[in-house]
């Protein structure tokens, strides 16, 4: 695994982020496609958090990298990207360049 993760992602670290966020746990955890019992398992620590869930919270919330496809912040994203816009292909490609190796990672882990 490519290990570019400067954060730690504990339960009680992604606890903080989400709060931090002002985030229910329902709209936290539905954006990188885990339950809220499943969530609220990881962020009270009766479940250890899977590196690929992990992952998925480190380029959604640490790197900005939308993970849910069907969101309207995945649909900016591309939609910036498609139009050409400069700005948001500079940061499209800042985003990316520091999550590329984290997505693949995860993607090959998920194949498995």
């Amino acid at each position: 695994m490519l290990d570019t993760n400067p954060v730690v992602i504990t339960g009680d670290s992604v606890r903080k982020m989400r709060q931090d966020l002002s985030l229910s746990q329902r709209a936290f955890w539905e954006r990188i496609g885990c339950t809220v019992p499943t969530g609220c398992a990881y962020e009270t620590g009766r479940s250890r958090i899977p590196e690929p869930v992990r992952r998925l919270i480190y380029l959604q919330y640490v790197v900005g990298i939308p993970t849910d496809i069907d969101s309207k912040e995945f649909r900016q994203f591309e939609s910036g990207i498609k139009n050409n816009n400069p700005a948001s292909l500079i940061t499209a490609r800042r985003v990316l360049e520091t999550g590329i190796g984290i997505m693949s990672d995860t993607l090959r882990e998920l194949e498995k």
